[in-house]
């Protein structure tokens, strides 16, 4: 195992740094190790060189060890009196084994003693570069970087590229995390099951020993007084037990109930959050009924059926296992036979509940996808689907309590027949046969309850299996598997570069809408994308944005791959998106407004209005910035709705910006004025314009025309360039200005 932890604590000198900042040390539990003391860091000078003692990587579970260091210091001096002679192993070395050449690339990166690039080491300068004189560490680039739990090479090789290697949490473990979360609740409810169960199986105790006194008190012709009097103990007993039982029994079905609302309300909390976190690919590739499904239908049909089969089963449960030893003390013998009916039961019990269950699934997935059929005719056949399904699990489950009548029935006749040889032959009392009786036909009760139980046990089994499901799948666009880097880059400038990138939609996998795209954008600058339908204008912001992760090639943040970037932090405090249609929330414009930035003082609001046009609007409001904006922003005009979008954006201060078509769907009036908005949100910022519209596009930076050729870029250029080329941008304006 590898581990680095590098935290960025604001220090303002490298010494300082160090000492509270860098914890490299043998506690990292690597295997990478040379004489018990692996790359350690002179934490009391400047960062003038890297102590390395003789190494030897060995890497875990890998099949190399290598000797790429043979001298115990590295400065620019001693590393030019040793290139020389070493240059060619280590660049032999860090050919054969990527992994060492790109983990080795990414330490030296992440400390600031290169600058951060994906080219592999593969020449003399690079390597030189490596180790330069005074080089100070870089404390304000990098925030925070943790690597941990490369086994292999393997895993590095194919960080990001195998779902497999991602940790999840099982169904099992999410599971045993929620009953876990309300333990106390959980523990009363099974102890105050148990404890009614016990008290339960000891009335036909009490009842046999009632039978008892009778059959006593009337071979003795004792008198109705007498009779009473010794019946009175017996009475107190009984009705002690119901009171015990019926007081366990409110206690918990009351306990219960809340475990269920709580298990429910976590649920849906958790299932809220794995919807907010799962990718555009989760979404392309769902049915649009199916996450509402899992969150409303499913998690009521969980609730409804925990409160009532957990309580029940338990109760049985233990009631059926308490009978049984209570039956064994009273007799062996009659036990044994009734054990002898009890084997069919069970056989029908596991056959029809396999069978309902798969019946009451299939059902379950019509059900779900009759919701969403729209057409007339497909709805009418998805229904008669839906009942076809519905009917066949009525009809088993109708037989299986047919069949569970009938042998309890029978156990009860064997109870009679073999029971009764046993009073006549005096080895049974009268009395101890009717305890047996009693408790066998609870156990009958209790077996039957269970029967009756099927169908709702299948029901929660199948909800709370969805529910898991959902839970524990991971979305694509997170960080790097096995690796769990998160970058986060304090001076972030705002260069993109997309290299060799190819990409295609999870519903279209066979129709690549990126192939081989190289593009560079310097830092500030306003780069349109412009051209037909279907080429990957909005594609291209949407993997700036990490909404889908690339098939292959990588796309460069400042250098920086971004999948080793935390997607959370990336798109709070990097990335602006602006759309032709903006996301407002029901709640105050001032909510909406600081929904980016719920820190942002009320003067910091006020200037990001007067920024976007939008504070002389709001001010004519009633409630000015307490203004209600209804769901999606109903109350407010199209261009009301893009000033307050553009507000937000400034506030939350993206160094990257994208925007989407945002003036496309406004009146000339309202794209007048949000476009002077835009223009001063651009102003020094990273820009990506997605555009049908040339007009709002000719003052740009550099305008990139796409097609559908090789690498995506049919023509590239400023405007002037551009149209004096007479290419395809020349044809679109001219096509623009017909229209």
């Amino acid at each position: 195992m590898i581990r680095f932890n590098i935290n960025r604590l604001g220090v303002n000198n490298t010494k300082n740094f160090y000492s509270k900042s860098i914890n490299l040390q043998k506690s990292y539990n690597t295997k990478l190790n040379s004489n018990n003391e692996s790359f350690k860091f002179n934490s009391n000078r400047s960062f003038n060189k890297i102590n390395l003692n003789p190494s030897k990587f060995s890497f875990n579970n890998a099949n190399f060890t290598k000797n790429i260091l043979k001298s115990k210091s590295f400065t620019s001096k001693s590393f030019e009196s040793v290139k020389n002679s070493k240059f060619e192993e280590i660049k032999d070395l860090l050919n054969k084994n990527s992994s060492l050449k790109k983990l080795l690339i990414l330490i030296l990166t992440t400390l600031g003693v290169i600058l951060p690039t994906s080219t592999l080491i593969n020449n003399e300068s690079n390597l030189n570069s490596i180790y330069t004189s005074d080089t100070k560490l870089d404390e304000s680039k990098i925030n925070a970087v943790e690597i941990e739990d490369v086994e292999d090479e393997e895993a590095l090789d194919g960080a990001g590229k195998d779902d497999d290697l991602y940790p999840t949490q099982t169904k099992g473990q999410v599971a045993w995390e929620l009953f876990k979360s309300h333990w106390k609740l959980t523990l009363l409810s099974v102890i105050t099951a148990v404890l009614s169960a016990l008290v339960g199986l000891q009335v036909p105790q009490a009842m046999g020993h009632l039978v008892n006194v009778v059959s006593k008190a009337l071979a003795q012709n004792a008198a109705l007084p007498e009779l009473l009097l010794q019946l009175k103990p017996c009475a107190i007993q009984l009705l002690t037990l119901f009171l015990s039982k019926a007081s366990l029994t409110a206690a918990h079905i009351a306990f219960v109930t809340w475990l269920g609302e709580n298990l429910a309300s976590d649920l849906r909390t958790r299932l809220f959050y794995s919807l907010l976190t799962q990718d555009l690919a989760f979404f392309d590739l769902s049915r649009s009924g199916e996450s509402s499904e899992r969150l409303i239908s499913d998690v009521s049909d969980f609730k409804a059926t925990f409160k009532l089969v957990i309580p029940q089963a338990v109760t049985c449960f233990t009631s059926i296992i308490g009978t049984l030893f209570q039956l064994i003390a009273i007799s062996p013998n009659l036990t044994g036979y009734l054990i002898m009916t009890l084997p069919p039961v069970y056989l029908g019990l596991y056959l029809h509940g396999r069978v309902l269950r798969k019946i009451r699934s299939i059902a379950r997935n019509y059900e779900i996808q009759s919701a969403e059929e729209l057409e007339t005719e497909k709805y009418k056949q998805s229904n008669k689907i839906v009942a076809g399904w519905n009917n066949l699990f009525g009809f088993h489950l109708g037989v299986f309590r047919g069949f569970m009548t009938l042998a309890v029935g029978s156990v009860m006749l064997t109870v009679l027949y073999f029971g009764g040889m046993l009073v006549i032959e005096q080895k049974l009392s009268t009395g101890e046969l009717m305890t047996f009786l009693v408790a066998a036909q609870g156990a009958q009760g209790s077996m039957d309850h269970l029967g009756g139980l099927i169908g709702q046990t299948m029901q929660f089994f199948n909800s709370a299996d969805r529910i898991l499901s959902f839970l524990v799948k991971p979305p694509s666009t997170t960080l790097r598997p096995k690796l769990k880097i998160g970058l986060q880059i304090a001076d972030v400038q705002g260069g993109i570069e997309f290299r060799n990138v190819d990409f295609a939609y999870p519903t279209r996998p066979d129709q690549p809408i990126l192939d081989q795209l190289n593009l560079s954008i310097a830092p500030g600058t306003t780069v349109a994308l412009c051209g037909p339908s279907g080429v990957g204008k909005t594609t291209i912001g949407q993997l700036v944005e990490r909404f889908y992760e690339v098939d292959n090639g990588e796309i460069l943040l400042d250098g920086y791959p971004l999948h080793f970037i935390d997607p959370k932090w990336l798109r709070k405090n990097v990335l602006g998106y602006l759309s032709q249609e903006p996301t407002l929330f029901a709640g105050s414009i001032l909510d909406n407004i600081k929904y980016g930035k719920p820190e942002a003082s009320m003067e910091e609001v006020i200037a990001a209005c007067r920024a976007a046009n939008a504070h002389e609007f709001i001010a004519q409001f009633d409630n000015g910035y307490q203004t209600q904006v209804g769901e999606r922003g109903v109350s407010l005009s199209g261009g009301q709705k893009q000033r307050i979008a553009i507000a937000r954006t400034i506030l939350k201060d993206p160094k990257i910006l994208i925007l989407d078509e945002a003036t496309s769907a406004l009146d000339n009036h309202s794209e007048r004025v949000v476009q002077e908005a835009l223009n001063r949100l651009m102003k020094d910022r990273t820009t990506i314009i997605i555009a049908h519209r040339l007009t709002t596009i000719q003052n740009s930076d550099v305008i990139i025309v796409l097609g559908k050729v090789k690498g995506n870029i049919a023509e590239m250029g400023n405007h002037e360039a551009l149209m004096k080329l007479k290419g395809e941008y020349y044809q679109l304006r001219e096509k623009m200005n017909t229209n």
